[in-house]
């Protein structure tokens, strides 16, 4: 095989490889994530990356909301105030933790230090929710066990 013709197959291969992985990717992100990317897309300058991430926060919080009111749910009665406790604290965490966010961004240089600022808060709230989920998950799964 000549040297075009062998670096074109090489060339090919690794495009479909990329857009296997890619579309691989897209299919494992939760909708959140689909929709905050539609509206990245729709609007990439600064305000509405901001924008944007704020709507995916405020997403996120729902659905942190529903996994926390579903394990609730889940739990027997008596173990519920260890996860009242848990959510009240990390409540606490992220409520704390904003303010400093916020506190250390005001002090950079850049816009580019926005977008991140209201990233940090988005990416908060969405492994709390992640976390819920996966507590729910093992007790599901222990459930369906017995």
């Amino acid at each position: 095989m000549n040297f075009p013709r062998c670096l074109s197959v090489v060339l090919l291969s690794a495009v479909l490889n990329c857009s296997l992985i890619r579309a691989d990717d897209v299919a494992k992100k939760d909708p959140i994530d689909l929709e905050i990317d539609k509206m990245m897309d729709k609007d990439p300058s600064t305000q509405g990356v901001i924008v944007a991430t704020d709507k995916g926060t405020q997403l996120w919080d729902a659905e942190m909301n529903k996994a926390y009111n579903d394990l609730m749910k889940k739990l027997p009665e008596k173990e519920r105030a260890a996860l009242k406790k848990s959510q009240v604290a990390w409540l606490a965490y992220r409520d704390a933790n904003t303010g400093l966010v916020t506190t250390v961004y005001g002090h950079a240089q850049g816009t580019m230090y926005l977008p991140m600022a209201h990233d940090e808060a988005l990416e908060r709230v969405k492994a709390r929710t992640l976390q819920l989920r996966n507590y729910l998950d093992i007790l599901s799964e222990n459930d369906d066990s017995k």
